[in-house]
């Protein structure tokens, strides 16, 4: 009923306006669109977590923003932050999370060919195809598991102690007990470590450096994407900075900004404070919303859909626009 409402609340403060009206009433010093990949092919360790953007509509998504918005690099960000120069009018700037190879391989040469920056978020443990994040295991995992014999579900059934909705089990699989998914995964004959060999899902350090030589940014996006919600401080201390350094020592990266893995809407105050005081700014996940800590910033996402950016769009800025008009536009912590 409230989803309702809200949304109902959108769509009068958006149905009468045109986009380009709804854009500049959104009053928000930069519009932060991200992603984590562009793909045309199926991608077996990412198609059972969320819907991706194939090349048509990543090409869609930067004609639409190149007609009303202005592109503007990380630099600009982080001298509007730290100096409050100004930024331009319905300045955007598009970042990548989790360092996946289709943005080297697909985005970054459709952002180049354009002319267009872009940051690329990076977990410093999963470079070079050294680890799998644990929700790329689970979908790896459920790619087999409808081809499982009775014993080998009961095996399986036994790790995650549960008997119902076994799929949905180990989507649950969390931070705190991801080595369910490495017992399970040999179960039915799943080989983490081939997959890392053969597919390589991970940009490498060349790639990250080819990345940076073209021009665009890096940040990072922690050491193994933990949801830092259920991690304690000293952990989210620990995996920021060193996934920072990670990325300064290896890539000569000067500049620090860092994307939360997953969230930051959950996280207490002290640790917003000590965790964005290491960075020139930082990112969230919330939509477009002002935050209480200046140097976080909070992001829009364009992917688990096909409608067209311009549809997007309208939405973030209805749902802004019914914010700034009942007093609700700053994030609550």
């Amino acid at each position: 009923m409230i989803q309702n409402a809200k949304s109902s609340a959108a769509g009068i403060f958006s149905a009468p306006f045109s986009t380009a009206f709804l854009i500049n009433k959104c009053h928000t010093p930069v519009f932060l669109p991200f992603y984590h990949l562009v793909c045309d092919s199926e991608l077996p360790h990412i198609k059972n977590l969320y819907q991706y953007r194939n090349s048509k509509l990543f090409y869609e998504d930067l004609d639409f923003f190149s007609r009303h918005f202005t592109f503007v690099e990380l630099k600009d960000i982080i001298n509007f932050i730290k100096s409050g120069l100004p930024l331009p009018k319905n300045a955007l700037h598009i970042t990548f999370d989790d360092g996946l190879r289709e943005v080297f391989d697909v985005a970054a040469p459709i952002l180049k060919e354009k002319g267009i920056p872009a940051t690329f978020f990076i977990n410093s443990g999963f470079t070079d195809n050294k680890d799998l994040f644990y929700k790329y295991k689970a979908s790896l995992i459920l790619e087999k598991i409808s081809h499982a014999g009775e014993t080998q579900l009961k095996k399986i059934t036994g790790i995650l102690k549960t008997e119902h909705d076994i799929k949905k089990a180990i989507l649950s699989v969390d931070y705190r007990n991801k080595e369910l998914l490495d017992e399970i995964a040999p179960v039915i004959d799943v080989d983490f470590n081939l997959f890392l060999k053969e597919q390589k899902p991970y940009l490498s350090s060349e790639q990250i450096r080819s990345l940076v030589s073209d021009g665009f940014t890096i940040g990072s996006h922690s050491i193994d994407h933990p949801d830092f919600s259920i991690i304690d401080k000293e952990e989210q201390i620990r995996q920021a900075r060193e996934s920072m350094e990670f990325l300064s020592k290896n890539f000569g990266i000067t500049y620090r900004s860092f994307a939360f893995p997953f969230s930051d809407f959950k996280l207490k105050k002290d640790s917003m404070e000590e965790i964005t005081a290491l960075f020139d700014c930082s990112f969230g996940t919330s939509g477009i919303n002002d935050d209480i800590y200046p140097s976080n910033l909070q992001r829009f996402e364009m992917e688990k859909t096909n409608l067209p950016a311009r549809m997007i769009i309208r939405k973030r800025a209805a749902a802004r626009r019914v914010k700034l008009f009942t007093g609700n536009k700053t994030l609550k912590r």
